[in-house]
């Protein structure tokens, strides 16, 4: 499931809240099974926190699970105040503690995918490049990006959220998408606004993350519709820095500062964010490959003064 669509927050509001209502009411028969259901609230709730974009809608809305896991357990623990510790009664009695542990189980496999995508040491060899943030005035969110060779529902660049192929060239294994955002949270105007002038990313001046030469500009593809499809970069630069070639993608046309051959030193204006590439929301693509531009270039994890980054991470830029 892309990262362009609000469906993952619909499925998460329509599952977890009915839930999060039911588990007020149920009164279990034993502290440890109404712990354990709670438990397992919890950890379904980790995955849907973590590899949701919840900034499409309202980026603080991933944080109300959080609060509905700690009102559940005040709620049980005045609800089974005075009840034994472990179930009592045969089998019946034990049914809910085991069916709790069964949840646990299934979603601990699918939580451990989700950190890999945190962790690219254990799948990459070389070193990681280490770059300054390549966007400077405001707050900036990580809309897609992690781990996408090992991990799960963090990065669609390689998997989608439930793990198939999606498509993409495993040259992004590691590519990002970057988003301005409000300190409201909001990304634009409304929720997927048509109008793609309306995000606040739209026209964003893109900085050099790292000094280098340019090696390759396109430019001349127009901006197009909000999620109409488009060209898969769209108007991008590719830098040469060391053995790194960094690729920045879905500029708007006729906004580059750079042409081929040039030298670019750090924090240098390359051009400005448009619409030009899929997918067809305002954002910055940024992807590192090394020893060149093929598409079985390895993918290199890229370390934003010194911090990895998964989907929902925020950089407030300070320089």
């Amino acid at each position: 499931m892309p990262w362009t669509s609000v469906t993952p927050i619909v499925l998460w509001a329509v599952l977890f809240i009915p839930l999060a209502v039911a588990l007020w009411f149920i009164q279990f028969n034993s502290r440890l099974t109404a712990l354990l259901f709670v438990v397992a609230y919890a950890a379904a709730s980790f995955f849907w926190v973590m590899t949701v974009n919840w900034s499409l809608v309202w980026y603080y809305l991933r944080f109300v699970p959080a609060v509905f896991v700690l009102l559940l357990i005040i709620r049980q623990i005045y609800l089974t105040d005075g009840k034994p510790f472990f179930p009592r009664g045969g089998v019946t009695g034990w049914a809910g503690f085991f069916i709790a542990l069964l949840l646990i189980a299934a979603c601990i496999p699918l939580n451990a995918r989700v950190l890999e995508s945190f962790d690219y040491e254990s799948y990459y060899q070389g070193d990681a490049i280490l770059v300054l943030f390549p966007l400077r005035e405001g707050m900036y969110v990580i809309t897609n990006g992690g781990n996408g060779i090992q991990g799960l529902g963090m990065n669609d660049h390689v998997r989608s959220l439930f793990g198939t192929p999606s498509g993409t060239l495993p040259n992004q294994g590691y590519a990002v998408d970057i988003m301005k955002m409000t300190v409201r949270g909001t990304v634009s105007d409304g929720i997927l606004n048509r109008d793609y002038r309306k995000y606040l990313s739209y026209n964003e001046p893109v900085h050099s993350p790292c000094v280098g030469q340019v090696v390759k500009v396109v430019d001349g593809i127009p901006d197009v519709p909000v999620l109409a499809a488009g060209d898969p970069l769209g108007n991008y630069v590719v830098l040469k820095c060391f053995e790194w070639y960094v690729t920045l993608a879905n500029f708007r046309s006729g906004t580059f500062f750079v042409k081929e051959g040039d030298r670019v030193g750090l924090g240098q204006v390359l051009g400005r964010i448009g619409n030009s590439g899929t997918p067809s929301i305002p954002h910055l693509h940024m992807q590192v490959n090394l020893g060149g531009l093929d598409e079985n270039a390895p993918a290199v994890p890229i370390l934003f003064e010194l911090r990895f980054s998964g989907r929902n991470a925020i950089y407030i830029p300070q320089f």
